[in-house]
């Protein structure tokens, strides 16, 4: 089976233990795995199946998925190079129209502005892509820039600026829309504002910009404008501790949601960053993970979650009849 060389290592621990509020749950809605299941019928979740039904897979190994304004499902898949869309039941796959440039080799993360114009980070090229689904136009958004291992990416809709964490440079670079760089945020290190591998990044509506910094196995938040704010976490093998820290968004409610590869759970946090719960456990099953990577919440409070060696993206719902109070 084919495997993800993730741009960190991890180390396996021991399990990790839950504790669920009782006025929210986070209920599995559906997954995109196979080319049947689009139409939302039952997919191939086992690995025999993976390994003998490999012609109908959708996906291989996703990374990061985002859900625009015309409720196109843009996922990133490793293995297959690609850029992938669900557009009305149909998957398309995107990389064909980059006529002047090589194969896509690593794509990681991906963001969507406004005008739904979807913008994706190449790792190993150093580069990130832009592709406009309505007038089929593609290039390379950071033309005079070459980006050490870019991974997460995002854009703040309030300062229409577009942040990129440089996994290898151990920084964040900030562009405006039209690929521009404007600045640098951070150096490699511990100190607030440093960075040790920095992976996904989330900016909520708010212009709140947070930041999964990797081996230093917390999460940093940081003002509209990059001004460090906050952080929380450490590393360890329990309850709001990080062994293997990927994706990272916010549902309507300002909780934080820290997907961890190695503890195969969503963790959530209130948003001064303590611990409220998890879902999710290793397994193929229906709201089982192996090795999740990306997430995104929309304004419905739709969770996609990337489970990336399960070979699917995953969709869940949370119901909450009030908000937690901080």
């Amino acid at each position: 089976m084919l495997l993800i060389v993730f741009f960190f290592s991890c180390f396996l621990v021991p399990g990790f233990s839950q504790n669920k509020v009782k006025q929210n749950e986070i209920v599995w809605k559906k997954e995109y795995s196979t080319y049947k299941n689009v139409n939302n019928k039952k997919g191939f979740a086992k690995l025999f199946n993976f390994i003998f039904e490999k012609k109908d897979r959708a996906l291989v190994a996703p990374v990061s998925v985002f859900s625009d304004n015309d409720n196109v499902l843009w996922i990133t898949d490793r293995a297959l190079h690609e850029l992938v869309a669900v557009k009305k039941n149909k998957i398309i796959n995107i990389s064909r129209i980059f006529k002047n440039e090589n194969i896509l080799s690593s794509p990681i993360g991906l963001c969507v502005f406004p005008d739904n114009t979807v913008l994706f980070t190449d790792s190993d090229n150093g580069k990130v892509y832009f592709f406009n689904n309505k007038t089929n136009t593609s290039g390379v958004f950071n033309k005079n820039d070459t980006l050490i291992r870019p991974a997460g990416i995002a854009y703040s809709v309030l300062t229409e600026e577009v942040f990129v964490s440089e996994a290898g440079a151990h920084r964040i670079s900030v562009f405006d829309k039209n690929g521009k760089l404007l600045r640098i945020i951070g150096q490699r290190g511990n100190a607030d504002g440093e960075f040790n591998f920095p992976g996904f990044i989330w900016i909520d509506d708010s212009g709140v910009i947070y930041i999964v910094d990797a081996l230093n196995f917390r999460v940093q938040i940081f003002d509209k404008n990059g001004k460090f704010v906050k952080s929380f976490g450490k590393h360890g093998d329990g309850t709001g501790s990080f062994a293997c820290p990927k994706g990272i968004a916010s549902d309507t409610f300002g909780n934080i949601y820290v997907v961890d590869a190695l503890f195969n759970v969503v963790q959530i946090f209130d948003r001064n960053g303590r611990f409220l719960y998890a879902f999710g456990k290793k397994g193929q099953d229906k709201g089982e993970f192996w090795m999740p990577t990306g997430i995104f919440i929309d304004s419905d409070n739709n969770i996609y979650v990337a489970d990336s060696y399960n070979s699917r993206v995953q969709v869940f719902q949370l119901i909450s009849k009030e908000k937690y109070e901080n």
